[in-house]
């Protein structure tokens, strides 16, 4: 139901958002285009008439920020030893993940679910302290039974008993509540008491049962824990021979250390496959907390389940959303280590996988998603080097997206004063995707990138641009024009002050122009004759 749930609320939205919220945005864009005010619908007063200072400075000026990721933090992460601390970091971080993982507890404790001042939590820690820790006690059925008559089948029944009675979660014999050992102990006081010989036969041992059960004093114990056949079952022969018929019968394991929902699981996974060893009998266990132990049995393998549709989900999107596949696929590797994370540390700090924790951690994937493909994309679009790359995508979005988790951790912590385990439950949570999403999405995704995606990306007009020369070769007309180096210098005291005033300042523009002289035009000239082509920086120009 919360995956119905959620669909129909993301459909909703899209939908919303496509049919009603953009046309809204469009009035208010065109109410803005033609200086109406957005709340009294009149017209504005222009910024000159408005008694306000008007700047016509650019506002779009470099800020602190902006410095801070280029040249301080970007730089910064990126460099070697920094990424050799990550990487370590990173070990550090998944050997951890993965141990709590593997360690991970589940089931949901009926105490967590109330309050410490009601008085419902004093009844659960009484149970705690009393039933759950010994004298449970949990069924087991044997539908096909054995001739327990027989020595061999009769000893293999034996085995499968003293199994369910040496466990971790169960009592000894003592604590066993079993009908045959209350019929042998009635043979052996017939025996000793009345000198009545013990059954000689299979057929002797059932009817004597039978008779215990119903005359004897059995029937007030024992009456609901066998099944015997009933004479109008087979009314084609003789009346006794099935009433005298063991069809299934019963026996209670006294249990012990069934206190968590974890005990609970595990005790329910060795009572079956101890059962599943002597399948010639048929044998069923159960107990009341079985339905919730085979919910939790159930959590693992649905909480794979969606995990990996919610990856396939997060992969088709960011794939089509970001240019290179690539950095799709750097954003869905953070995404599992970001969940795996989660779920490993959820273990440290005490929070079991159960229904609550699982529908949280599903829901915190667009968390997980939302800020590292920012950063993906922003990199994937820059140009440069691939480190020119990671710092410009620090730069532009490094601060949005600290800012976002920061106000989305702020924003939760009063959550801490709620005193519900679902609501601790869901800030625990949150904060640990957040957290790491973040760490995620401003240290290793950077370094990530940088390593699948190393080449340069340039501009489409840096591509195509050729090389050409510094230096642009003249014709030779113009060259005969122009004065030789050889010629002898110019005498600027001659009798005509303007035309000696307009040659200096000609021969100041030239200069200030960086004109080439004639020496280098010639040998730019003969380097286009040859071939060569002269580049910025060549020492041969000189």
């Amino acid at each position: 139901m919360f995956c119905l749930y959620t669909c129909v609320q993301v459909t909703f939205t899209y939908i919303y958002q496509l049919t009603f919220f953009s046309p809204v945005l469009a009035y208010a864009a065109e109410m803005e285009n033609n200086g109406t005010h957005s709340l009294l619908f009149r017209k504005a007063l222009e910024p000159d008439s408005s008694g306000k200072f008007h700047s016509e400075e650019n506002p779009h000026e470099e800020t602190f920020v902006n410095k801070l990721f280029r040249e301080i933090i970007g730089p910064f992460l990126l460099e070697r030893s920094t990424q050799v601390c990550a990487v370590l970091l990173y070990v550090v971080y998944l050997t951890l993940a993965i141990y709590g993982c593997l360690n991970i507890k589940e089931g949901l404790d009926p105490k967590f679910l109330v309050k410490d001042s009601f008085y419902l939590s004093n009844f659960y820690k009484l149970i705690d302290e009393t039933f759950w820790y010994e004298g449970l006690q949990m069924q087991v059925v044997v539908s096909s039974p054995p001739d327990l008559f027989n020595t061999s089948t009769r000893s293999e029944l034996d085995g499968m008993m003293r199994d369910f009675e040496n466990t971790k979660y169960t009592m000894n014999h003592n604590a066993t509540m079993f009908w045959l050992n209350a019929y042998e102990l009635h043979l052996e006081r017939e025996k000793h008491d009345l000198n009545i010989e013990k059954p000689v036969n299979s057929s002797e041992w059932y009817h004597r049962c039978r008779d215990w059960l119903l005359v004897a004093g059995g029937r007030r114990l024992w009456e609901k824990d066998m099944v015997w056949g009933q004479k109008e079952e087979v009314p084609n022969r003789f009346p006794d021979s099935d009433f005298y018929t063991l069809k299934a019968f019963r026996f209670q394991l006294g249990l012990r250390n069934y206190r968590t929902p974890t005990d609970h699981t595990h005790s329910c996974q060795l009572m079956r496959e101890i059962a599943s060893k002597y399948k010639q009998f048929n044998v069923t266990t159960f107990h009341e907390y079985y339905p919730f132990a085979d919910q939790y049995l159930e959590l693992k393998p649905s909480l794979r389940q969606n995990f990996t549709w919610g990856l396939l989900s997060m992969f088709a999107v960011t794939a089509i959303m970001i240019p290179d596949m690539r950095a799709a696929f750097a954003v869905v590797l953070c995404i599992a280590s970001i969940n795996t994370g989660v779920l490993g540390f959820m273990t440290f700090w005490g929070v079991n996988l159960d229904s609550v924790s699982m529908i949280t951690v599903i829901m915190c994937i667009g968390f997980a998603v939302d800020l590292s493909a920012h950063i993906a994309y922003a990199y994937s679009q820059s140009y440069g080097s691939g480190h020119e790359r990671a710092v410009y995508a620090l730069e532009t979005l490094g601060w949005p997206v600290f800012l976002g988790a920061t106000s989305t951790i702020l924003g939760i912590m009063v959550l801490i004063l709620v005193d519900s385990y679902i609501v601790l439950i869901f800030f625990k949570t949150v904060f640990l995707v957040i957290s790491f999403s973040m760490l995620h999405g401003l240290l290793f995704l950077p370094i990530l990138l940088i390593l699948i995606i190393p080449e340069t990306r340039k501009k489409e007009g840096e591509k195509s641009r050729k090389p050409r020369a510094v230096f642009t070769c003249e014709s030779p007309i113009s060259l005969q024009n122009k004065p030789s180096f050889n010629d002898p210098p110019e005498d600027y005291s001659s009798s005509n002050p303007v035309k000696n005033d307009a040659d200096k300042t000609r021969k100041e523009e030239r200069h200030a122009r960086q004109e080439p002289s004639d020496e280098e035009v010639v040998r730019a000239t003969v380097d286009r004759l040859t071939g060569k082509v002269v580049t910025p920086g060549d020492a041969s120009v000189a």
